[in-house]
């Protein structure tokens, strides 16, 4: 199915270059870790031809676009739209998390101190808390997202740990790539690209419609 025909019910992409450019090198099996010139340059014909028909580039409230049924399709995070999957299904909507066949970016969460830190004692101790197994499954249970701490698996909802969006199995594993950490000149490459894309579309045409008489 075209992007076109989408248009009427709502596309909605997250407002996170690396990742949106990321999965567009990836539909078009070109690296993210390397891309070349001509990889960025096929990327962006695609996030182009797809722009006119996206509705809402959003960084906060994309999973509420699809959970009220204001979206019917939705490039975002895994965490964000399981929790949104659970709030449609409260109204009878069904929500489905489909990672695609060429692959996604596989994320990655950090927790940092700054090297100018006043109190770098005191943040290690909230990251020793944070990581604590029955805390790290209930932030998991809550939010939707796995984390590092093995020894919390068994303490996570039965529902989470099942969910394949959430823990893949080897062979959907093997199709995530990481995001590149991009030098400051290739991030302006890909900074220039992503402001086009980003930038208010001409209007797109009404998508094709038929119509059957019975």
């Amino acid at each position: 199915m075209q992007v076109a025909q989408l248009a009427a019910c709502g596309v909605v992409v997250v407002e996170d270059m690396t990742d949106v450019m990321s999965s567009a090198l990836i539909a078009a099996h070109r690296s993210t870790l390397a891309a070349t010139d001509d990889d960025l340059a096929e990327a962006e014909r695609m996030l182009m031809a797809i722009r006119p028909h996206v509705r809402v580039i959003n960084a906060d409230e994309f999973d509420d676009e699809v959970a009220e049924g204001r979206a019917c399709v939705v490039l975002g995070y895994s965490g964000d739209l399981a929790r949104a999957r659970a709030v449609a299904a409260e109204s009878g909507r069904i929500v489905e998390y489909v990672i695609p066949s060429e692959g996604a970016v596989r994320w990655v969460d950090v927790m940092a101190i700054p090297a100018n830190a006043p109190h770098p004692r005191n943040a290690h101790k909230l990251i020793n808390h944070l990581l604590k197994p029955e805390v790290i499954a209930k932030i998991s249970n809550a939010l939707r997202y796995a984390n590092t701490n093995v020894e919390s698996t068994a303490m996570l909802d039965e529902s989470l740990r099942a969910d394949r969006s959430v823990f893949p199995d080897a062979s959907v594993a093997a199709r995530l790539v990481d995001a590149p950490v991009l030098p400051n000149e290739r991030r302006a490459q890909w900074r220039a690209i992503w402001d086009r894309f980003t930038a208010k579309p001409a209007k797109a045409e009404p998508a094709a419609t038929t119509t059957r008489s019975e």
